[in-house]
């Protein structure tokens, strides 16, 4: 029995917990049997019900435990996020009989599960996706949050080598590397029906960290007279009214199309009927968008923030500096000129041999393997 501790459960309709619950899906599919615990933390202003409740999901017991949180202290919220976990572990042995190992995904969840896992003798692994441990510098109260994630585990793995990196130069404790995932349920090769005109498609939260200013900016310059020429926008936030300001400013409204969030279904239908990705992010833990975009064949366009540098390469896409308008705007250009030598079937294969469910299940796998066995147990 493998417990896996997530920040939501995504078919609720939340984004929350996708990346997880698509590691459990491949867990499950490979033959192991799952628990998936949707540890939601957030406030008040999130309703939901409150407490424990069970879900129906034909792949594997899912259990719901919602508890008031929110931007507290860090102590605070650790001290409920332990009171939450220790009440929904208590329920879930109850119902299993027994757990031979946890993945807990985040620093948060890492922390509020590790002493309850150690007082009843459950081997546990952290998988590290914080965009805030994937930064230069960490505020002292947030180091210390980490390493009481990190430093309690069996295990730590991280979902890219940059934030392997980062986490050993903010801890000085070594990540293993296991990736995250494409759906391939979802997303997968399309020939494209040849349109007229290019168009670039971009995926994200509309937040600052994404860089969709800068994407504006050198999406302006690049292409100032030319109408055939498309941007679409997908994805929704606090910073989505600016953008189109910007729009307006920068006088491409009638070339920018924002769409607001859409589900997978609806992703790949979008990206069937675009040329190319592009994501200009100031920091990225691993980069999911431009892998789902990939899948589908298309050739991207990434910043050096992270983690695109683990996949991107001079066959399936352009690498800029990030914030560099002037970089961009050359790299945009040279999508649209050079599309023709991109090889979009093996810009898929390639991905879906690497990421697909089937691959990192196996590298989920031997990890509790290797970690069970120095404990003299067995998966």
């Amino acid at each position: 029995n493998i417990l896996i501790i997530a920040n939501g459960y995504p078919p609720d309709g939340e984004f929350l917990g996708l990346f997880e619950y698509d590691q459990a899906k491949a867990l499950a599919a490979a033959g192991h049997d799952v628990i998936f615990l949707a540890l939601d933390m957030r406030s008040v202003l999130h309703w939901r019900r409150w407490g424990l409740s069970r879900a129906d999901d034909k792949r594997m017991k899912v259990y719901r435990m919602s508890f008031p949180g929110g931007r507290l202290p860090l102590f605070i919220k650790g001290l409920l996020g332990r009171i939450a976990f220790s009440s929904a572990i208590k329920r879930i042995l109850k119902d299993a009989g027994h757990i031979d190992i946890a993945q807990a995904h985040f620093t948060d969840n890492g922390v509020y599960a590790n002493k309850t896992c150690k007082r009843y003798g459950i081997p546990l692994v952290v998988t590290e996706h914080s965009s805030k441990i994937n930064k230069d510098t960490l505020s002292p109260s947030v180091q210390k949050w980490a390493l009481n994630a990190y430093k309690n585990a069996d295990c730590l793995l991280a979902v890219s080598h940059a934030l392997a990196k980062r986490i050993y130069k903010h801890t000085g404790i070594t990540a293993q590397v296991i990736p995250n995932i494409v759906d391939l349920s979802c997303f997968h090769y399309v020939q494209r029906p040849g349109n007229n005109g290019f168009r670039f498609v971009s995926t994200g939260n509309l937040i600052q960290t994404k860089g969709f200013d800068t994407l504006l900016k050198a999406f302006a310059q690049a292409f100032p007279d030319d109408s055939t020429v498309r941007l679409t926008i997908i994805g929704d936030g606090q910073e989505r009214q600016n953008l189109e300001s910007l729009c307006m400013q920068l006088g491409i409204s009638d070339k920018v199309t924002f769409t607001g969030r859409l589900m997978r279904d609806r992703l790949q239908a979008e990206y069937e009927n675009a040329d190319a990705f592009i994501l200009a992010s100031r920091s990225e833990t691993f980069g999911v968008s431009y892998i789902e975009a990939m899948a589908t064949g298309m050739p991207i366009i990434a910043t050096k923030c992270g983690g695109p540098e683990d996949f991107l390469n001079e066959h399936n896409g352009f690498a800029v500096p990030v914030d560099d308008v002037f970089s961009l705007t050359q790299a945009l250009v040279q999508m649209h000129e050079k599309i023709g030598r991109f090889d979009h079937i093996k810009i898929s294969d390639e991905v879906i041999e690497k990421f697909s469910p089937d691959t990192i299940a196996k590298q989920l796998t031997q990890c509790f393997e290797l970690v069970l066995a120095k404990k003299g147990q067995n998966i």
